[in-house]
């Protein structure tokens, strides 16, 4: 594959920013020396940077000699406060000739009529421009099977503005370019800065349309939160699929453009849920989350609360909220789980029962994932995740407190049944020990207050292998009771757990053995002799 561009003769391209006016006082020269891989040695570029800080130092002809030759009309002295032009970064790029000929942009000054194609070729870039972006775009270039990791957004639009100066118009990088434009817009604010650079720059046919596209108002904003609260009632009251993925659409538009758009998404949902399960037999028609039916069969005849015709996708369409927004599960996990009323004039259908088991294991499922996530890959320059990574951490102290608040609310509302023999919780505790040891131990707290019987059924070896230091040894002390109903390789876990006591027994005297001790046999070896057994 390197055969190709890589084998022709490389073209030595002395590449230099637009030189940028600011006040400054003393001018530092730099120079770095970037070295690509082994396998792209003709990209090597020594860039030579100057920066300028607040009061211009006298006599330093030594010094200015190293930098590049300053601009025309670019004041090297003046008083503090005078702006002055820093000599801009420059660099020299060593690029495949055959990949500059496929660029009509270079094709003329490589021909046989230049005199340039011969020497250094001077290029200057557009204002704005970095020579870290036109180096990625080279990089991209020399190699078409690779594949853009993280790059942040004013890059990408550095990358976009010098594709459109140096490829023609229609070229397959300038479509790639734009859904990588399209996959690092994240809110309404990058919407913005977009559509201003299309307004700014003369941008490719692709990157216009798109700008264009963005620029048209979306139905999401147009409609009210009292619009949208309506759409979600007649989807409880009717059932109605289509009405719910138009709203579930809706919700996630919205909740890409900025906080309060989704503070106020978390709102419509609340005003939905908080009508609560039906109270007395009149909630048929009153927009409950369950109705009241009057079933008969001959003279016999009762009173079943069934869930509403659109429960399942009200629930729905709030986990999936609540998983992409976890600072918000504290709030709508009660309205999600209400406590029943306890009346003895009807029923309670199983499918109630049975939604809210799968609504439960959905929430659970989704939780705690960020391992899984496909994480950015190494992008050509190298760059790293920045302040993303801030987020995520934030983004990650929210959802353990959010699914702290999910168990504790199930727990107060009468729904613990829901949790007995939950594999889809224990799994989640299992990936919670793998983010931090803060949020295995806020959701142990949690679960702590579980029954002894419906911490049993759940607890698997795994879980407690995950969980360490008193966090696991409270909830040994919960399953103990009811060490009888569990599987083999969980008891075996609480033996290794008792025998590790042994080490170190409160009351012993140094020096001396306990009865009953043997020095041929450790703790776990004993464990293990009785898990065979």
């Amino acid at each position: 594959a390197m055969a190709g561009p890589l084998a022709s003769r490389p073209v030595c391209l002395d590449v230099e920013e637009m030189p940028v006016v600011k006040s400054v006082s003393a001018a530092v020269v730099a120079s770095l020396s970037v070295s690509s891989a082994p396998n792209v040695g003709m990209l090597a570029a020594t860039i030579l940077a100057a920066e300028a800080l607040q009061a211009v130092l006298q006599g330093l002809p030594a010094l200015a000699a190293l930098g590049p030759p300053a601009a025309a009309g670019a004041a090297t002295t003046g008083d503090a406060g005078e702006a002055i032009a820093a000599p801009p970064p420059r660099a020299q790029l060593h690029v495949s000739g055959a990949i500059l000929q496929e660029m009509p942009y270079f094709q003329t000054r490589l021909s046989s009529r230049w005199d340039q194609s011969k020497d250094m070729l001077y290029v200057r870039l557009p204002e704005g421009c970095s020579i870290a972006a036109a180096s990625m775009l080279f990089e991209r270039l020399h190699f078409p099977s690779g594949h853009w990791g993280q790059v942040d957004l004013g890059t990408v639009l550095q990358i976009i503005q010098l594709a459109g100066m140096f490829l023609a118009e229609g070229d397959g990088l300038l479509k790639e370019l734009a859904r990588l434009l399209r996959a690092n817009m994240r809110n309404q604010g990058d919407i913005d800065t977009v559509i201003a650079f299309v307004a700014r720059v003369d941008a490719p046919a692709c990157i216009a349309e798109l700008a264009s596209h963005l620029s048209r108002r979306k139905l999401s904003t147009l409609l009210g939160e009292e619009e949208l609260t309506g759409m979600l009632k007649n989807v409880l009251a009717s059932g109605d699929g289509s009405t719910a993925e138009a709203v579930e659409k809706i919700l996630a538009q919205r909740s890409r453009r900025d906080s309060d758009s989704t503070k106020r998404n978390a709102n419509v949902l609340q005003s939905v849920l908080q009508v609560g399960p039906a109270t007395d037999c009149e909630s048929l028609s009153g927009g409950k989350l369950t109705n009241v039916h009057s079933e008969s069969a001959g003279r016999w005849s009762e009173w079943v609360e069934r869930p509403a015709p659109g429960l399942q996708h009200i629930l729905q369409i709030t986990t999936k909220f609540v998983l992409a927004q976890p600072e918000y599960l504290g709030t709508l996990a009660p309205l999600m789980f209400p406590k029943f009323p306890v009346n003895p004039h009807w029923t309670r259908s199983a499918l109630v029962t049975d939604m809210l088991k799968r609504t439960i294991r959905a929430l659970l499922d989704g939780c705690f994932l960020q391992g899984s996530i496909g994480g950015p890959g190494p992008s050509p320059s190298g760059g790293g995740v920045g302040a993303e990574g801030g987020a995520a951490v934030g983004s990650c102290q929210a959802e353990h407190e959010g699914v702290s608040a999910l168990v504790s609310a199930v727990i107060a509302n009468g729904h613990e049944d829901l949790l007995h023999a939950n594999s889809s919780l224990a799994a989640a505790v299992s990936r919670a020990a793998c983010i931090s040891s803060a949020t295995v131990e806020s959701l142990c707290s949690a679960l702590l207050s579980l029954k002894s019987t419906t911490l049993s059924s759940l607890a698997t070896a795994e879980m407690l292998r995950c969980i360490c230091g008193p966090s696991r040894q409270k909830l040994c002390l919960a399953i103990l009771p009811n060490m009888h109903t569990l599987r083999p390789e969980v008891k075996a876990a609480l033996l290794l757990e008792v025998d590790a006591d042994d080490s170190g027994s409160e009351g012993e005297v140094p020096g001396i053995v306990p009865r009953g001790f043997s020095w041929g046999a450790s703790a776990e070896g004993g464990a293990a002799k009785r898990q065979r057994s």
